[in-house]
């Protein structure tokens, strides 16, 4: 499976990204783009349950942003 995005386009060494929880991505994201961040990813469907972005961190690092639902096992 290929990545949906590519930060850094060569190795390196460190931190390349870390990522919080939020309650309301949308809204989140909201506030994100009228402060004028970049976002590496749009939000987007992960996977059943989960949603998240990335967004442009201080020193190329990126911040994921990630929202969790419950999935009705049904």
């Amino acid at each position: 499976r290929q990545r949906q995005m590519c930060i850094r386009d060569r190795p390196y060494e460190g931190l390349d990204h870390f990522g919080l929880v939020v309650q309301d991505l949308d809204a989140v994201a909201r506030e994100l783009k009228a402060r004028n961040v970049l976002f590496y990813a749009e939000p987007h469907i992960i996977r059943p349950g989960v949603k998240g972005c990335f967004i442009k961190g201080p020193d190329q690092i990126a911040i994921e942003i990630l929202e969790r639902k419950p999935v009705d096992p049904a």
